[in-house]
């Protein structure tokens, strides 16, 4: 558990592994150089369990420090500012026993406001395959949910921020100082199975002095940059900006379209989908292409929508028709779009 004077929080979520059903763990808490009450807090506890690392480093490294201090096999990860219902431990525990050859699993959580308030649900994607397609696009896992094989880190030489020489072949990740949760995932991704459980085991916090709803917009820009890293890297050819990151300024919606079928179709074929998961990627991409699409005349942007339909042959659902015909088409074109997805 990394914290920076997070004295508002830190506590409770503290707290809230001490009193873990399943109690055979030690808890790690790396204080990255606090100037308010944490250290005074953390040292105010006394459990054995609990052993308090003070540094003055960045997330990053606090998180190496971490994993290299931690004794177990199984790491599972904590932010200062969130909850742990009761059974985490124990649900990820278990699971691990039965996977034992798992790399790398996360679970949905419960979303809670600054006062503990409930505000909605993170529900990430459950199987593998579908986790692995989704990190194509950002990062399907909820961080301070993450549990990891320790053995499998050292046998693969994987840390937080640290990028294997290979896997720069194709196309070389700049320097990026956000999102080292996700460049990490995706590191692993390449070397072992992945997965969330369906259970929200977490209460994790939204709130504005949060790490990402304070550095939204570089957490946004390293997104798509690692996204384009990985598409790359699974396609073995280099794939530019104007091709894949929405946010650049000559952002080509038509090559996009073409890089998320390219990346759609060999994901089928590499991983041998069967029929109905095979629909769900093509779903999936098309689904993304509409999104992509910027604001056109309302006739041409029908035509894109059936000429996309038609091409990947399957069904958009309504649930996702409202979102998407809302940023491609605008709410007039819905009933003619719902139509055609109920004949094509």
């Amino acid at each position: 558990m990394p914290v920076y004077n997070g004295a508002k929080f830190v506590r409770d979520a503290v707290e809230s592994i001490l009193s873990q059903s399943y109690d055979n763990f030690e808890l790690l808490v790396v204080d990255g150089g606090s100037s308010d009450e944490t250290p005074k807090i953390l040292a105010a506890i006394r459990d054995v369990r609990l052993t308090s690392i003070f540094t003055r480093l960045n997330l990053t490294n606090s998180l190496n420090t971490a994993l290299r201090a931690a004794k177990g096999d199984l790491i599972i990860r904590m932010d200062a500012d969130d909850i742990a219902k009761p059974n985490r431990l124990a649900l990820q525990v278990e699971y691990y026993k039965r996977h034992p050859n798992i790399a790398m699993f996360g679970t949905s959580a419960t979303v809670i406001n600054a006062d503990g308030g409930v505000i909605g649900n993170a529900d990430m994607p459950r199987e593998p395959w579908w986790a692995e397609w989704c990190l194509f696009f950002g990062c399907p896992f909820v961080h301070p949910t993450v549990a990891i094989s320790k053995q499998f880190l050292i046998r693969n030489a994987i840390e937080y921020g640290k990028v294997p020489v290979s896997d720069n072949d194709v196309l070389r990740l700049p320097l990026l100082r956000e999102c080292e949760d996700y460049l990490m995932w995706s590191v692993i991704s390449r070397r072992g199975p992945m997965a969330n459980l369906p259970q929200r085991t977490l209460k994790l916090r939204m709130h504005q002095t949060s790490k990402s709803s304070v550095n939204a917009d570089s957490v946004r820009t390293a997104t798509e940059e690692i996204s384009r890293w990985n598409a790359a890297c699974f396609l073995n050819e280099p794939i530019e900006k104007k091709e894949w990151c929405r946010g650049n300024s000559d952002f080509d919606a038509t090559a996009h379209q073409a890089r998320l079928k390219q990346l759609g179709e060999l994901y089928i074929t590499r991983r041998s989908l069967e029929f109905r998961r095979a629909m769900i990627i093509r779903q999936d991409y098309a689904f993304r292409a509409m999104l992509a699409r910027p604001c056109e005349h309302g006739g041409v942007r029908l035509i894109r929508a059936f000429k996309i339909l038609s091409e990947t042959r399957f069904l958009i659902p309504p649930s996702k028709l409202k979102s998407a015909i809302k940023y491609t088409l605008g709410s007039s074109y819905l009933a003619r779009i719902k139509a055609l997805a109920r004949t094509a």
